[in-house]
């Protein structure tokens, strides 16, 4: 996944009408054969830039965000000056936020997964080989307007190698709203509460990957959906497909992963 994920949404938004548009992620091709895990540094899993950072020392906590001058939508259209110009507003406000975040949210996402795969009877190993089902967990901190920030349990994994190679990204957007200002001064309890809903998320998606299907894929409602939360600052409307709506969230299959989304931050309508 990488770190200007949420503007390549926009692109792929833009593009879902041609007829190169990408598919949807589809499932892992073989979900009853998941007995065991490799934790991995994926490739895949965001490079730190101008819009992301990680805040904490063992690359798990993981701030993203694209405001501060006009934001990257508007330095597309700026030409190469103004958009170096407006790049480095960008990235001036990328380095203050996560600066002050550092080592602010004492959980460790790989070891919460760890738990939860053991608790779902999953083996988790160290140093995969290229035969494992590699796994990368890590928390996503998002901010999706000026003030108002959001929390993901993210999920990159993979299987096999070269033109063989499966990588499903997935993601589950935990309960509530914040700003920086409350990430920074969160009291012990917040952080408590922070890492229940991370234990919850990390079960409900490693339940979820072990049971979806080509088959179950290929039968869900195709749908368009917005979602300030996935596109901040730039909301339009995505193609994607319903996998299921929930209490509190609504599974979307989408062309850059498979996301919960809180029902309060995503709307959709049916597509033909």
């Amino acid at each position: 996944m990488k770190s200007t994920l949420l503007l390549s949404a926009a692109l792929l938004a833009l593009t879902s009408g041609c007829a190169t548009a990408p598919q949807l992620q589809m499932p892992y091709p073989q979900p009853n054969s998941i007995r065991s895990l490799a934790l991995t540094n994926s490739e895949n899993l965001v490079q730190i830039d101008q819009t992301a950072q990680f805040v904490d020392a063992e690359h798990e906590i993981l701030y993203s965000q694209t405001f501060g001058g006009g934001g990257l939508g508007l330095g597309l259209l700026l030409g190469p000056l103004g958009g170096l110009a407006n790049a480095s507003m960008v990235e001036s406000k990328t380095m203050s936020e996560a600066s002050s975040l550092k080592g602010k949210i004492q959980i460790s996402p790989t070891e919460i997964f760890q738990n939860e795969a053991k608790k779902l009877g999953l083996s988790v190993s160290e140093g995969p080989s290229d035969s494992d089902l590699r796994v990368k967990p890590y928390l996503r901190i998002s901010k999706t307007t000026e003030t108002a920030v959001h929390l993901t349990a993210s999920l990159v994994v993979e299987k096999g190698v070269g033109a063989n190679k499966w990588t499903g990204r997935y993601f589950y957007q935990l309960p509530g709203d914040y700003t920086i200002l409350k990430l920074t001064q969160l009291e012990s309890s917040g952080v408590d509460a922070i890492r229940s809903s991370t234990q919850a998320a990390y079960r409900n998606l490693l339940t979820f990957i072990s049971r979806e299907s080509a088959s179950s894929a290929q039968t869900e409602k195709k749908i368009l959906f917005k979602s300030p939360y996935l596109t901040p600052r730039f909301e339009f409307e995505q193609a994607g497909s319903l996998v299921s709506e929930e209490q509190d969230v609504i599974w979307i299959r989408a062309f850059q992963g498979v996301y919960a989304v809180q029902k309060t931050q995503v709307s959709y309508s049916a597509r033909n």
